[in-house]
């Protein structure tokens, strides 16, 4: 969507459109203020955009109207945050004395319903509780029946409620809604979009509704609920917008523009399910890339928004690995990349050696080892698993989820322990510039992962628990031994010239870990400042590009805490600046502030970083 509502048609993250249009009607006077055309319009004088709340206000001679859109994503209440329901309310404020007819209408477009060519389409509309409803849907419903990467849903039933609501099958097929009313003072009004998949998530092979289903029968009940409460509703996601601008406000005006800007994106691109054991199942999708299902290294610098506001979702992200990693087909002593391609998690799709589009889809019913070891990432996967399943037992205090998966804990520990620091040639999550052997931030990596591991078997009293210890100091030692160039860490050991974002060693001051002191973190942030260009500084000395997410991360090595807000206005001007527009990109280059293809990516999360470390010993405590 266009800053100007009325200058472009709404789009999915990925480009395609997906057309909403509105219009008010003042005394007979009709003024469009949503969606592109010719029809008279109706100037906008106002945006603000708040992590729940984007709202847009309009004036002309007659009326000021102001619309909000918002969606109930409340971390703290999975069913909520997880029902498929949106609301757009409205404010007519009449400037001229006397009663006034008004009319606000909506419309939403067939092509919803459809990925790319149209699709024979049906609906129709009902009252339930009072409140009238349409809908409309391919005839033919095929949940879960493709997956893919920069594609829109192709099955499901959309709804449109609140007013006067129709379903309209003429040349185009839409849904229609028209609030109406007569009043001397101010006309308020509400729709509520909402959109059933039927079947959210392919998992293992077992077909799974989205959670909110454990809350309500059906998308109709969840509608009137969501129209009932919607008061209620309301005032919790303003308290929510208070929550998370107050957590930012100490890093300034900028940070909080980048919290609000992140937010309903990485919440957008997830399902909330469970597997047949009834665990939580929080399942993303790697937008942009590959479009893979429950990637490890996009779970591991998302978490900390997760970690901070509900620990359960950070779980929901891992139980599918472990899951995944005891089946036969796995036979990596080291953790998986992924569980399959969003929508269908059937097992890992990087790597895969199979070509049948069919038997790729049955991943998880193999005995057979389907995959490529030397397009696997086993450093940085092993070193998430332990990382994040520390963070999310600590944040949780879930001693019984690290008993539960200490077997494969242990496994992808040993493995770390074995490789060492002088990693072979391997893919790791920033290989935006190519691959690299000898990483130093991987080796962080690595050691901090081992050193987890120690503190999980110390917290369950298990007497090895020192040997991990000892083994990550002495790698820790001998990243600073041969990785040090001057006044910074190298980007390889074997290469004096070059240097990174060292974000790794982040959790090793959260943790406590002891493995790298404050000097070390002291100068690293001081090398940033030396090479920040104009939005940011680069992801490593090999491209001017950086990620977001990373550098964020890598501001909380400075104890000053000035870098977050400093970097943060850096990400600011780059989103004021950035081509081609596009939902928040993750991947830019920081002299030109140029896009490199990503949008829409839940690797935001990571954004939170600041705020989750310094809330760390209250997420904590008890």
């Amino acid at each position: 969507m266009d800053e100007i509502l009325t200058a472009d048609d709404t789009k999915l993250w990925c480009g395609d459109q997906k057309t909403l249009s509105a219009s008010v009607k003042v005394d007979g006077k009709s003024f469009r203020f949503m969606g592109k055309g010719r029809s008279r319009l109706i100037a906008q004088t106002g945006l603000k955009v708040t992590p729940l709340v984007t709202t847009y206000t309009f004036e002309n001679e007659l009326i000021c109207l102001t619309v909000d859109f918002w969606t109930p994503l409340f971390l703290d209440d999975i069913h909520i945050m997880s029902t498929p329901c949106s609301f757009i309310d409205y404010k007519v404020e009449p400037l001229t004395a006397g009663i006034h007819k008004i009319e606000i209408s909506l419309n939403l477009h067939e092509d919803f319903c459809y990925d790319g060519k149209a699709k024979p389409l049906t609906g129709g509309k009902k009252t339930e509780d009072g409140l009238s409803i349409a809908f409309m849907g391919q005839k033919e419903q095929n949940p879960l029946a493709y997956t893919g990467d920069g594609v829109g849903i192709d099955w499901g039933v959309f709804y449109l409620a609140g007013g006067e609501a129709s379903y309209v099958s003429a040349e185009e097929y839409s849904l229609n809604s028209v609030l109406k009313g007569e009043t001397d003072g101010v006309f308020t009004g509400t729709h509520i979009v909402a959109y059933d998949d039927g079947l959210s998530i392919e998992y293992l092979g077992e077909k799974l509704k989205g959670i909110w289903t454990e809350k309500f029968s059906d998308i109709t009940e969840a509608i009137v609920y969501c129209s009932k409460n919607r008061q209620a509703l309301r005032k919790k996601a303003d308290e929510w917008n208070g929550r998370i601008l107050e957590d930012a406000a100490p890093y300034g005006a900028d940070y909080q523009s980048v919290l609000t800007a992140a937010y309903r994106q990485v919440l957008a691109a997830h399902k909330l399910v469970r597997n047949g054991a009834g665990e939580l199942l929080y399942m993303s999708k790697e937008c942009h890339s590959n479009g893979c299902i429950n990637t490890v290294d996009v779970s591991y610098p998302s978490v900390p928004l997760f970690l901070l506001y509900n620990p359960d979702l950070a779980k929901g992200l891992l139980n599918g690995i472990f899951e995944f990693a005891r089946l036969p087909v796995w036979k990596g002593d080291f953790a998986p990349h992924d569980m399959g391609q969003y929508p269908v998690a059937n097992g890992q799709v990087y790597a895969l050696t199979i070509k049948d589009k069919e038997e790729r889809m049955k991943v998880y019913l193999k005995d057979e080892d389907v995959f490529d070891f030397n397009r696997q990432m086993p450093v940085e996967e092993c070193g998430n698993m332990l990382i994040m399943s520390w963070a999310y037992a600590l944040a949780a205090k879930d001693t019984e989820f690290l008993k539960k998966n200490l077997d494969l804990l242990g496994k992808w520990a040993d493995y770390l322990v074995k490789t060492g620091n002088d990693l072979d040639l391997q893919l790791c999550t920033d290989d935006f510039a190519g691959a690299l052997a000898q990483n130093v931030n991987l080796a962080i990596k690595s050691c901090t992962g081992i050193a987890c591991y120690g503190k999980i078997l110390t917290l369950l009293k298990d007497p090895a628990a020192e040997t991990y210890f000892k083994a990550a100091k002495a790698n820790a030692d001998d990243i600073v031994k041969r990785g040090s160039s001057d006044d910074r860490l190298r980007l390889v050991f074997n290469r004096k010239n070059g240097w990174s974002l060292k974000y790794n060693m982040v959790w090793n001051f959260i943790f406590d870990l002891g493995l790298f002191d404050d000097e070390l973190a002291a100068q690293e942030v001081a090398w940033y400042y030396k090479k920040r260009n104009k939005y940011g500084v680069p992801l490593d000395s090999r491209r001017a590009f950086t990620k977001s997410d990373w550098m964020i991360w890598a501001t909380t090595l400075d104890k000053s805490k000035k870098a977050v807000g400093d970097f943060a206005s850096d990400l600011v001007a780059m989103l004021a600046k950035t081509k081609p527009r596009a939902p928040f990109t993750d991947w830019f280059d920081t002299k030109s502030a140029i896009r490199y293809f990503f949008c829409h990516r839940t690797v935001q999360g990571g954004l939170w970083m600041p705020v989750m470390r310094d809330k760390w010993s209250e997420i904590t405590k008890g």
